[in-house]
């Protein structure tokens, strides 16, 4: 969780870090471990906003950072529609694929 010993920035370094581990691993469609990942880094965000409330004194390094969160969801949203799509794709080749094999053997 934050370590309430450090600044913000750093604290949200590490959120940052999270979120590029998460993407490297969906590229990698290594799917249980971007699940671990997003926990993990839910629990940091909650516990970071619980130190660093928004607030007039940090309100423009949020609204940087959380931008740049933002757009990094957006790829991960990418990343993970386009594996999706490829698994249905994946899924209807082996369906039909399936079927001829059902019919060749039925005749």
């Amino acid at each position: 969780m934050a370590n309430t010993d450090i600044p913000v920035t750093q604290s949200w370094a590490l959120i940052e870090r999270f979120t590029e581990t998460m993407q490297q691993a969906a590229l990698e469609h290594e799917w249980p471990h971007v699940l671990e990942l997003a926990t993990q880094r839910h629990k940091y965000l909650m516990a970071h906003f619980d130190k660093f409330p928004v607030g007039p004194d940090n309100a423009e390094f949020y609204h940087q950072h959380l931008h740049a969160m933002l757009t990094g969801e957006q790829q991960l949203q990418a990343i993970t529609t386009e594996a999706r799509k490829a698994v249905m794709r994946d899924s209807l080749v082996s369906s039909r694929n399936h079927r001829a094999v059902g019919a060749y053997l039925a005749n």
